[in-house]
């Protein structure tokens, strides 16, 4: 069947400014996996390391990018997912498929070694910790602060309620199903 729509059909109407990567297309966050092969200039990493690949994606040479603030980068992009300005059709040339494709090209900086006594889908799971901690700490200080956290129960909750609790907040109101 061709894929003449899909539940992402408007898309393009509703966010003009965040392209979809072109099709054919393949879409997928936070994949956890085994290094296959590397490039020339690589020199952390190594076929049969085990990793956690980042899907944050940047030209890696302006200054957001040198002071590691890759989201004011103009060349922003979930790989797998979707960009913020039109720049984010060079980042699909460059880095092309999402975490369900059977392979994913990545930049070096965006690799993430994992230790052997950590699985992968519990790896795949660390960009969302991820943004747990960062919104933390963009709050500052929380020891003895009050905190709420809607949607306590999922991956994205309970990583900020545990980070929460070890940044000192004194107090939790966990919002969550059951």
């Amino acid at each position: 069947v061709p894929n003449l729509a899909n539940v992402l059909n408007n898309w393009e109407n509703w966010y003009p400014h965040q392209p979809l990567p072109p099709k054919p297309a393949t879409f997928g966050l936070d994949p956890a996996g085994i290094v296959h092969e590397v490039g020339e200039q690589v020199v952390a990493l190594k076929p049969g390391d085990r990793v956690y690949v980042n899907p944050l994606r940047s030209c890696g040479a302006c200054h957001a990018c040198a002071s590691g603030n890759q989201m004011k980068c103009d060349y922003f992009t979930f790989a797998g997912y979707f960009g913020f300005n039109r720049n984010s059709l060079e980042i699909y040339k460059r880095y092309p498929g999402g975490g369900f494709a059977q392979f994913m090209r990545a930049p070096q900086s965006a690799i993430v070694k994992i230790p052997d006594n950590m699985t992968f889908p519990q790896a795949a799971r660390m960009g969302y910790l991820g943004t747990s901690y960062s919104a933390l700490k963009k709050l500052g200080n929380l020891a003895g602060k009050s905190l709420i956290i809607n949607g306590a129960t999922g991956t994205l909750g309970v990583g900020a309620t545990m980070f929460a609790l070890a940044m000192g907040i004194s107090t939790i109101y966990a919002v969550a199903r059951g």
